[in-house]
This record gives C-alpha cells, sequence and structure tokens, in this order.
C-alpha cells in the first residue's frame, strides 16, 4: 500500500536476500532496506509524486478539500521517508525535515478528521491514508508534540473503536492491539494494568508492556522487539519463522513512512514517561538502536511554510468557522474495541 508501488519496481533491481537467522544477520537485514530506500528506482518514484503532490497543492486554488486531504497527507509521508534516511545516515538536517513533513501531514490528517466529524460513519471505512495518520501520530508523540499528538490520537481512536482500521490492517491483530494500548494510554492518562493485557493478542509487543518499568528486562525485550521487527520488514511473521507470509504484508510499522524510522518505539517512551512519570530507556545493543532518531532534540516545533498556508486556506475555505485544528474530538462509539479473531 504505501510504499508498495515503489518496493515493486526496486525488486527489479535487487534481490531480497535470505536473512534468517535474524539474530546472525542484523546489520544486513537492516542494511538490506537502507539500500532499497536509496536505491534509484524508489528515490525516483518518491520524487516524482512529491512533486506531483506539492504542484497540486499549492495550485488548488478551487479549494478541493478531497484534492487537500490526499496531497498533504501524502506529500507528508513521503517526506517523512526522506527524513528517515537522512536520520539513519546519522544526518542532524533530518530533524528539521521531519518537522516539514509532520507539519503538512499533520494538517492533512486534520482535514481528514473534519471529514469524518462531519460524517461520522466515514470512521468505518478505510482511507489509503491512514496508514500515514499511524505514522505521523507516533512520531508527533515520540517528539513530545502533544497538542498535535493527543488531537491525532483521538482521531485515530475513534478509527479503531469503529472498526475503520480493520479493513486495512486485518491480519495485523498484535499490531492493532498494541497501537490501541498506546493511544488508550495517553487518552486516560494511565498505563494499562497487567491484567488488561492479553500476551496472545499483542505478541510479540507484549514484553514490551510487560517490563515497562523493569529496566533490566525491558533492555533484552527491547532487543528482542527489534529482532521482531527486522524479521516483519523481510515479511516473516516473527524472528522465529522459518517462512515468510505467502504474500506481501503492509502495516504501519514496517513500510512508508516507519520503514527505517521505528517511531513506534519513540511513541511508547514518550507515553509510558508522561502517564506513569517513569523513565523508560531505548538502549540495547541492536542495529535498530543504532542511529539519532533515538535521540530526538528538544524544542522541535512544526513551522509554517507555503504548503501548509495552502492546506490551512483550504480547511477554511471548505469547513469555515468549523476548520479548528487540534481541537480534541469526543471518543466515541466502544470502548474498548473488539478486534477480529
Amino acid at each position: 500500500m504505501l510504499a508498495r508501488n515503489s518496493r515493486d519496481r526496486a525488486h527489479a533491481e535487487m534481490a531480497k536476500p535470505r536473512v534468517l537467522p535474524i539474530r546472525e544477520n542484523r546489520k544486513a537485514a537492516l542494511d538490506y532496506w537502507i539500500r532499497f530506500c536509496r536505491s534509484p528506482g524508489v528515490l525516483a518514484h518518491r520524487s516524482q509524486m512529491m512533486s506531483k503532490d506539492r504542484a497540486e497543492l499549492l495550485g488548488n486554488r478551487a479549494h478541493d478539500g478531497i484534492v487537500a486531504t490526499i496531497d498533504a497527507s501524502r506529500l507528508g509521508g513521503y517526506l517523512l521517508a526522506n527524513a528517515a534516511d537522512q536520520l539513519v545516515a546519522a544526518d542532524k538536517s533530518g530533524w528539521q525535515q521531519t518537522a516539514e513533513a509532520l507539519a503538512v501531514g499533520y494538517l492533512g490528517s486534520e482535514l481528514m478528521r473534519h471529514l469524518r466529524e462531519r460524517s461520522p460513519q466515514l470512521y468505518c471505512r478505510q482511507n489509503n491514508h491512514d496508514l500515514y495518520y499511524i505514522a505521523f501520530h507516533a512520531v508527533l508523540a515520540g517528539l513530545r508534540l502533544w497538542p498535535e499528538a493527543d488531537c491525532l490520537g483521538r482521531h485515530l481512536m475513534n478509527f479503531w473503536l469503529a472498526r475503520g482500521v480493520d479493513n486495512g490492517l486485518r491480519e495485523q491483530d498484535d499490531f492493532l492491539g498494541f497501537y490501541w494500548y498506546l493511544m488508550r494510554a495517553q487518552y486516560r492518562g494511565e498505563w494499562p494494568a497487567p491484567a488488561e493485557l492479553d500476551p496472545s493478542e499483542l505478541g510479540d509487543f507484549y514484553p514490551l508492556f510487560e517490563t515497562a518499568g523493569k529496566p533490566q528486562k525491558f533492555r533484552s525485550a527491547l532487543v528482542e522487539y527489534c529482532d521482531f521487527r527486522l524479521a516483519r520488514m523481510h515479511e516473516y511473521p516473527s524472528q522465529r519463522a522459518t517462512r515468510r507470509y505467502p504474500e506481501p504484508h503492509t502495516d504501519a510499522l514496517t513500510y512508508g513512512p516507519l520503514l527505517l524510522l521505528p517511531a513506534e518505539l519513540l511513541a511508547f517512551k514518550a507515553i509510558y514517561e508522561r502517564v506513569s512519570g517513569d523513565r523508560c530507556d531505548l538502549q540495547g545493543e541492536h542495529p535498530l538502536l543504532e542511529n539519532i532518531a533515538f535521540d530526538p532534540p528538544e524544542g522541535l516545533g512544526l513551522p509554517e511554510n507555503d504548503l501548509t498556508a495552502a492546506t490551512e486556506e483550504t480547511g477554511k475555505a471548505v469547513y469555515g468557522a468549523d476548520w479548528r485544528p487540534g481541537a480534541l474530538v469526543e471518543v466515541r462509539f466502544d470502548d474498548p474495541p473488539t478486534l477480529p479473531p
């Protein structure tokens, strides 16, 4: 979905290696995706899409809300993917690129939120950019940009609760459970109690919750999780699997903007520390943990530029006085959701 087109192009240039067992091939497994994300096919496709979306967003004189929603959301996703490439390369300018990506991408999510609030039944349907919104929320929370993260978090909670998310991630129950508990903790201001967590539902995400607040055990769980994440990136169900999924899978953690940026861990750390008052260190001996993405700068804000101005203008034109980016909407539907069997 998010990166499938560019991924398919690049597969013609590069043969996917056999990387298992993951523990013995961690660096090779990660290096493959770094090379992939910087391969000519991917870069050309990304550049082409960004140029198209930028031109359409800035040229949207009629203030077509759907056009602006699509272009701002997708452009933010591609910009975030570029920023992740820079961070993995230890280029600190990637943080400013991250802020620029979030600025326009967040407003794209606001356009979709306003549309869904006007027609709540749309929460029951996935749109092609909801995976981008998950990525934006993870990074916003990870950078502790709480006004935007809280607003987008409630939007996504309604999307989860109305079962719209099931349309696009029905085979990712473990991820759905993981992210649901993170968003609910952020919303409620309290960390889930152990009795609330179902290991069978959360799978390889469960040890992160179970060991939070136990530094030594958490460090071991974190390294194990990183192996799991690398395995999923290579389309294995887990680091213990011996065969890949029979068909390509797309989930919010391992494709598109978050492929090289494990922002779900930044979000986990930030939300845990916010609601518990305790520390959560993302330190461990693993290639995924050895980049500057886990040392974000303080005081990073979302800039205003021609892209955000154009998106804001469309929001005002379409929604008038109802255009209120950052407003905290009611969490509706059922609580908690019933995840699909």
